[in-house]
């Protein structure tokens, strides 16, 4: 391809209408493109240089990537398609070790791909090793010839299957014929009119898919309405060392807006603290430099502003944005003490935000699964309904176990506002079905064992549940520490066990989806 768009390595247009695809690349390129240091060799690097950083971000960040490079390998119209397959396979290893081992990307979940036509898939399977996913894209009559499917599943080797791209939404019966495929994903602009503006699917077509009962919608997706951590530094009193002449004050720092900023006078040494008003576990602190940035500097916490204790340090501040995570630490007060300076001017923050839970906020912890894992919201004592539990981001119906600190002992109940059935536990409890109550938790009410929180309601009982069955729990119950996210531009589905996920974006907590 001519064109160097980052995200584009197909065969589209240039800005001027003229094809990126000049010709089709002939065997002494090939030989070239796959030789180490060759000019060609370099030229696709650089390609994979430029992206590599967006996908490094996205890793910093936390955040996995279905990446579907050189798709429909067995469609003739691309580049990268080689009449035997063999050239092709040896390219998508090279991007692979190139991706992974030399620019060290860990994030990546790496979709295999190819269409419904007849070609032989195997001689374009680069290797179990080299793939997490493999996906058909349907553009035929892949949803209704099995054949198509059948091959794709022969491939996978056992590994998840989906359906890549489509224009035509799958009816019911469509899906049923591709029962392991765990998304299918239609393209935005494709929803309603193909690229030759033929229609392709009616309201009434999306309607169907949205309510077949084995598609589930994003609202029905555990831990999708978890509301954003709030930045407990948002509005708070605030103190500095010095202000530069002007508008630039301390207060401008928490005040969240991007667009304006503290700066210190030209001073080699400048501090700026928050008053957080109580005593907080800080988790993460994220400063937002304008040019005047810290080279070496510190985040400091304190209960009394007066004895600082360091739970950051850094000699090698670059500015931009420093996101400050994993860090352990207590205190009411937080602040940025800058020793070394970054530029010829003092130190200046767009925003200087706070992250964390309040102190004793932690006597419970549940969690998505069982064994403490997937999704997990802390709560201190009270008594917490439905509404209460989402927002610290323990969705309705999908706790599986809770871990509970001596000395406090937590009622569950089944519905909101502390009715239906009820368990009280005063232990660490690994998994929520032996009691009959896995998915059931609406409400709670957690109390110091010397009786010092709210007491039960009185009309609460404390009968023994059944387990609930509901759509979502097919899917996989399993989890890692990282979660799977993948955003296309339009539909887009996960299945498990032939259930499937509708929305713009797929999250899923699983070991088999970890990045390689």
């Amino acid at each position: 391809p001519t064109g160097g768009n980052t995200c584009q390595w197909d065969n589209d247009k240039n800005a001027d209408g003229a094809p990126e695809l000049l010709s089709r690349l002939q065997p002494w390129q090939w030989d070239e493109l796959l030789t180490d240091g060759s000019n060609l060799n370099k030229v696709w690097k650089s390609r994979i240089d430029e992206i590599a950083v967006y996908l490094q971000y996205l890793e910093d960040k936390g955040v996995e990537v279905m990446w579907r490079p050189l798709h429909e390998q067995n469609q003739t119209a691309f580049w990268w398609n080689s009449r035997n397959g063999a050239s092709t396979v040896a390219l998508w290893r090279l991007t692979h070790d190139y991706m992974t081992k030399v620019k060290g990307l860990s994030n990546l979940i790496w979709v295999w791909d190819v269409q419904d036509i007849h070609a032989s898939y195997g001689q374009y399977n680069p290797g179990n090793a080299y793939f997490d996913i493999v996906a058909l894209d349907v553009y035929s009559d892949g949803f209704n010839n099995t054949s198509y499917y059948t091959s794709m599943l022969q491939q996978a080797g056992g590994k998840p299957v989906a359906i890549g791209e489509c224009f035509k939404l799958p009816t019911a019966q469509q899906l049923a014929n591709v029962p392991q495929a765990t998304f299918f994903m239609n393209w935005a602009y494709g929803l309603k009119f193909d690229w030759e503006g033929h229609p392709t699917n009616s309201d009434e077509d999306i309607r169907k898919v949205y309510s077949n009962p084995k598609v589930l919608t994003r609202d029905e997706m555990p831990g999708w309405d978890k509301p954003a951590e709030p930045n407990i530094a948002a509005g708070r009193p605030v103190q500095q060392s010095s202000t530069e002449a002007g508008a630039n004050v301390a207060a401008n720092a928490v005040d969240g807006k991007s667009a304006t900023r503290w700066s210190s006078e030209y001073a080699p040494q400048a501090w700026i603290s928050i008053d957080l008003g109580q005593t907080f576990t800080i988790k993460r602190v994220r400063l937002n430099w304008e040019t005047a940035f810290g080279r070496a500097y510190q985040i400091q916490v304190s209960d009394d502003a007066i004895n600082w204790t360091p739970i950051y340090s850094t000699v090698s501040g670059d500015g931009g944005t420093d996101d400050l995570t994993d860090l352990k630490g207590s205190g009411r007060y937080v602040r940025m003490n800058g020793t070394v300076r970054g530029s010829e001017w003092g130190y200046s923050l767009w925003e200087f935000e706070v992250y964390g839970s309040a102190l004793g906020s932690e006597a419970v912890k549940v969690y998505q699964h069982c064994d403490y894992n997937g999704w997990s919201a802390n709560f201190g004592g009270g008594r917490l309904n439905t509404a209460a539990l989402l927002l610290a981001g323990a969705p309705n119906d999908d706790a599986s176990s809770i871990s509970i600190q001596p000395g406090y002992e937590v009622t569950l109940f089944s519905d909101d506002n502390f009715l239906g059935t009820s368990i009280t536990l005063n232990s660490n409890t690994p998994c929520l079905v032996g009691y009959g109550f896995n998915d059931l938790l609406s409400s709670m009410v957690v109390r110091r064992t010397d009786g010092t929180s709210s007491s039960l309601p009185r009309s609460s009982s404390s009968r023994s549940v059944s387990s609930a069955s509901l759509i979502s729990s097919s899917v996989p119950a399993s989890s890692s520490s990282r979660s799977a996210q993948s955003e296309f531009c339009g539909l887009s589905t996960w299945s498990s066990d032939g259930v499937y996920v509708a929305g713009d974006r797929i999250q899923h907590q699983g070991t088999q989806y970890r990045a390689k």
